[in-house]
C-alpha cells in the first residue's frame, strides 16, 4: 500500500476540542480512531476490536482519555493499563491522534488529565514503553516528567511499515522504559549486586527516588519452594519471569522457565527480581553466569522496585540502532552495551 502523499490534499481541519474520561460507548470510536492514526500494527491488537475495547473500560482494566472535536469525533486518545486488578503501578499506551485534525494544546491537556485520573486512582506510579528505532515519542515522554528506568534490547518485532533508510527491514528493535513516580514515598532498603550499585544509584536519583542500598555476599535461601510468575507472547517474541517469592528451588525453577523459553524459540525472557529481598543481590550474579544482563530497574504491580535482567536467544542485539534522546537514556545504552555477555 502506497504511504499517503502529505501535500495540499492532506490539509489539517482547525478544530476546538474538549478532553473527557472515555466510556464504554466510545469503543467502537476508539477502535475506529486507532486504526485510522496507527493503522494495522500495533503491537496489542485488544484495541482495534470495539468488544474488547468496551471490556477493557467496563472492568476497570483500562482507564481511557480521550479528545473530541467541536463536531463530536474523536480525535485523540491514551490510556492506563492494568497488567493485574487493583495494580498501583500501570502502563501509559495506546497513544493516538488523528493528524486529519488540529487543535492547539489537546497533547498537553490529554496528559495533565490523564495525570490527574492517575492521582485520583492512588497509582503510585506510571511507566511506558517507547521504541528506539526514532527518538520522537521518547521526547513527548521527556516532555511529561518521564525518566529512564530500563532498556530492553531487541524487545519487540518491527512494524512492516517500518524500514531503515537504505530500504531494508530493520531486524528486532530495542524499547526505552520510561518511569513516572506520582509519589514517591518512603526511603526504600534495597539490596542491589555491587557490580550494578553505581548505575542503579544514578536511576534512582534522575527519579528522585531516595534509596539506601545493602548488598548481601551470602546466599541464604529460604526452605520453602520459590514462587514465580512467568507469562510468554509467542508472537511478540517474549517471555516474563517475575519472581514473587524466593525458595530453595529458585535456580531450577528460572531454569527450567528459561529453557522453554528458549524451546520455544522465544528470542527475549526477562527477569525481575525484588530489589526489597537480601537474596537479590547475591543470586543475581548466579543468572548473569546463566546468560542474563543487566537492563535496568523497574516497579511490581505494588510499586516495589524490581531489578530486571535480560536474556537474548539467538537473536542480534543491535546495539547500534539503538537511537535515544537523552544524554542518560545514551548513557543507559552504553552500560548495558558494556556488561552484555560476550562484549
Amino acid at each position: 500500500m502506497r504511504k499517503p502523499s502529505s501535500g495540499p490534499s492532506r490539509r489539517r481541519t482547525l478544530t476546538s476540542h474538549t478532553v473527557r474520561l472515555g466510556k464504554p460507548e466510545d469503543a467502537e470510536d476508539i477502535a475506529r480512531l486507532v486504526l485510522r492514526a496507527h493503522g494495522a500494527v500495533f503491537f496489542n491488537e485488544a484495541i482495534y476490536y470495539p468488544a474488547r475495547v468496551r471490556e477493557m473500560l467496563e472492568q476497570g482494566e483500562m482507564v481511557s482519555v480521550v479528545a473530541e472535536t467541536a463536531s463530536g469525533e474523536l480525535m485523540g486518545h491514551c490510556a492506563l493499563v492494568a497488567d493485574t486488578p487493583g495494580a498501583r503501578v500501570r502502563e501509559l499506551t495506546y497513544t493516538f491522534l488523528d493528524t486529519r485534525f488540529k487543535s492547539p494544546g489537546v497533547n498537553e491537556e490529554v496528559s495533565t488529565f490523564l495525570s490527574e485520573r492517575a492521582k485520583a486512582l492512588d497509582l503510585c506510579a506510571i511507566y511506558a514503553l517507547a521504541v528506539t528505532n526514532h527518538i520522537h515519542s521518547q521526547r513527548n515522554l521527556l516532555h511529561q516528567g518521564f525518566k529512564e528506568s530500563a532498556l530492553f534490547i531487541a524487545a519487540s518485532p518491527v512494524s512492516k511499515s517500518w524500514q531503515e533508510k537504505d530500504g531494508h527491514n530493520p531486524g528486532r528493535i530495542a524499547n526505552i522504559v520510561f518511569l513516572k513516580y506520582l509519589h514517591a514515598g518512603p526511603e526504600a532498603l534495597l539490596h542491589v549486586p555491587d557490580r550494578h550499585g553505581s548505575m542503579v544509584r544514578q536511576i534512582f536519583q534522575l527519579h528522585g527516588k531516595k534509596c539506601r542500598f545493602f548488598h548481601d555476599s551470602v546466599l541464604t535461601l529460604p526452605e520453602d519452594p520459590a514462587h514465580i510468575h512467568s507469562e510468554s507472547d509467542l508472537k511478540e517474541g517474549w517471555t516474563w519471569i517475575c519472581v514473587a517469592r524466593y525458595g530453595y528451588d529458585i535456580q531450577k525453577q528460572v531454569s527450567d522457565q528459561l529453557a522453554l523459553s528458549c524451546g520455544q524459540g522465544i528470542p527475549v525472557t526477562h527477569l525481575s527480581l525484588p530489589l526489597t529481598d537480601p537474596v537479590t543481590s547475591a543470586i543475581a550474579d548466579f543468572f548473569e553466569k546463566m546468560g542474563f544482563f543487566f537492563a535496568g530497574v523497574g516497579l511490581d504491580d505494588n510499586g516495589k522496585e524490581v531489578l530486571i535482567l535480560q536474556y537474548l536467544h539467538g537473536v542480534d542485539p543491535d546495539f547500534d540502532s539503538i537511537h535515544l534522546a537523552s544524554s542518560f537514556g545514551r548513557e543507559l545504552a552504553e552500560y548495558v552495551r558494556s556488561i552484555y555477555p560476550g562484549t
